[in-house]
């Protein structure tokens, strides 16, 4: 079971308010979701799964590394999660994690509603938030490598170059939903993962931000 509650050693922490610093636990959260976000019990789609399954973004509150600010998680507890959805999520498709997976790497049945996107469904924007996670935990080979199957297979292959989906389907790598998506644009975001940066890294001066603002007033 990989769960932001797992992984952040409390099991009642659903996400944190980094502005307030305020949790909320599973039921309220549960209760206050639209009836068709409402899965079985234990499972709230979007925010994280707490029944045996693995998920392949919800770290993304280690990218936080993006702006500084601390995570929520156990390092121990992270690696475990790493090497988890790198063995079920990322296994199912050749560009990127796939959302949901169980535990021995098959994926959920169709009929299962956290399928409700599809079995081999992921979005782009955080194929590339989770690339950035395995970057900021130190496995940034495999981080970029994950990064460039994504975009390789959304820029080469499916000629999306200006026109990023939202949803991916890991089976063939075409276009589920969504057009014109600027989620998408995080991929300014690369760099400083890469570089063990947070988001000021590349404004500084000699920065990539920095270089394409002065070659720009040149």
């Amino acid at each position: 079971m990989v769960t932001l509650g797992h992984c952040s050693g409390n099991p009642g922490l659903i996400f944190q308010v980094p502005r307030y610093g305020l949790s909320d636990p599973l039921g309220k959260a549960r209760a206050r979701m639209p009836a068709k976000f409402r899965f079985e019990p234990g499972c709230i789609h979007g925010i994280t799964v707490v029944v045996p399954r693995s998920v392949s973004d919800k770290l993304d509150q280690r990218a936080g590394g993006s702006t500084a600010c601390p995570g929520v998680c156990r390092t121990d507890r992270v690696k475990e999660a790493l090497a988890t959805i790198k063995r079920c999520n990322v296994a199912n498709t050749f560009c990127g994690a796939i959302n949901f997976a169980r535990p021995d790497g098959t994926t959920l049945d169709p009929d299962d509603p956290v399928a409700a996107y599809g079995t081999h469904s992921m979005f782009a924007a955080e194929v590339l938030v989770q690339s950035m996670t395995y970057m900021y935990e130190g496995e940034v080979e495999f981080g970029v490598e994950l990064a460039r199957r994504s975009l390789e297979n959304l820029v080469c292959g499916q000629r999306h170059t200006w026109d990023n989906p939202c949803i991916v389907r890991g089976q063939s790598g075409e276009r589920q939903s969504g057009y014109e998506y600027y989620q998408n644009l995080l991929i300014w975001a690369l760099p400083a993962a890469m570089a063990g940066q947070d988001l000021a890294g590349p404004c500084k001066p000699g920065g990539l931000i920095d270089r394409i603002v002065r070659a720009a007033t040149k």
